[in-house]
C-alpha cells in the first residue's frame, strides 16, 4: 500500500513530499538548480507478491516529454545568443 492509499493524501502531495525529501534536500545543500524535478512511484515485491505498485508509465512519459522540451528550448536559446 502506498502513501496515497494508506494515508489518504493526494498524489500531488505525495510527489511534493518525495521531491522535498529526496531532491530539494540536496539541491539546497549543494547549491544547484535542476532543469526539472519529479518523483515517480515505485513497486515493492516481497516473496513474489506485489505489496504495492504506484508506478505510472504515463507520468514518466509526460515528464520526459516536458523535459525534452525544456532542454530543446534551453539549447535553442544558447544557439540564438551565440548567433547575436
Amino acid at each position: 500500500m502506498n502513501k496515497v492509499e494508506k494515508y489518504g493524501i493526494t498524489k500531488e502531495a505525495a510527489i511534493n513530499e518525495a521531491i522535498e525529501k529526496y531532491i530539494d534536500k540536496y539541491t539546497n545543500k549543494f547549491r544547484f538548480t535542476p532543469i526539472s524535478k519529479m518523483a515517480f512511484g515505485g513497486k515493492v515485491i516481497k516473496k513474489g507478491n506485489i505489496k504495492y505498485n504506484s508506478w505510472n508509465r504515463e507520468d514518466i512519459l509526460k515528464w520526459s516529454i516536458d523535459l525534452g522540451k525544456k532542454l530543446k528550448n534551453k539549447n535553442d536559446s544558447k544557439i540564438n545568443s551565440e548567433i547575436s
